[in-house]
């Protein structure tokens, strides 16, 4: 990816697979830099009035392309705030579309997790996420994640940083990207101060 808009936006994108824990990590990440939080999600939900299954439902109304399209609205209105932390759904981020928008407004940061530990936290909510609804057990819902990995992985991998919770408690992994954002944030200015000094 190109270099971030550190300066003006300080934005953090949260991106990775379902039952991740993007929000949660979202959430923690806010309050540690005194961010405003946002959920995709739940910000379509509330413009839209109902759930996003619902929506995937709503053959008639487009179903998950419809959905698609809100979700880039959402991401394009939401990116040109500042000092935001945005926890995106499974697909938001994967397109290319997506990845320029993130990458114009701040820093895109992938969440990773063994398949085991994500898919025990999807089976508390399963019927809240369209795509594992139909999963009959953990063996299943295992098969549906390793379908979506092998389709997002290529767009996931395109983040700034990778911060895996398979080797990181929560809160290690908030420093990580804390240290990680205030290199980065020191590496922009220098360069910019050097492309003032060429003109």
């Amino acid at each position: 990816m190109s270099r971030p808009s550190v300066r003006r936006y300080r934005n953090i994108f949260v991106i990775g697979l379902p039952g991740v824990g993007k929000t949660s990590f979202g959430i923690a990440y806010a309050a540690h830099t005194s961010r405003s939080f946002y959920d995709l999600d739940r910000m379509i939900e509330a413009e839209q009035g109902r759930t996003i299954a619902d929506i995937f439902a709503d053959a008639a109304g487009g179903g998950e392309r419809s959905f698609r399209e809100m979700e880039r609205h959402m991401l394009q209105k939401l990116a040109g705030r500042q000092n935001i932390v945005l926890a995106l759904g499974g697909g938001a981020s994967c397109s290319e579309d997506a990845l320029r928008i993130m990458n114009e407004h701040g820093f895109v940061v992938q969440l990773s997790d063994e398949p085991e530990s994500i898919v025990k936290r999807l089976q508390m909510v399963r019927q809240q996420r369209p795509l594992f609804a139909g999963a009959g057990d953990e063996k299943d819902a295992l098969r549906i994640l390793a379908e979506l990995t092998s389709a997002r992985q290529q767009w996931y991998d395109r983040a700034h940083l990778t911060l895996d919770l398979r080797f990181s408690s929560l809160d290690a992994a908030k420093l990580e990207l804390a240290s990680y954002e205030k290199q980065a944030f020191r590496r922009t200015y220098i360069h910019d101060l050097e492309q003032l000094g060429d003109h």
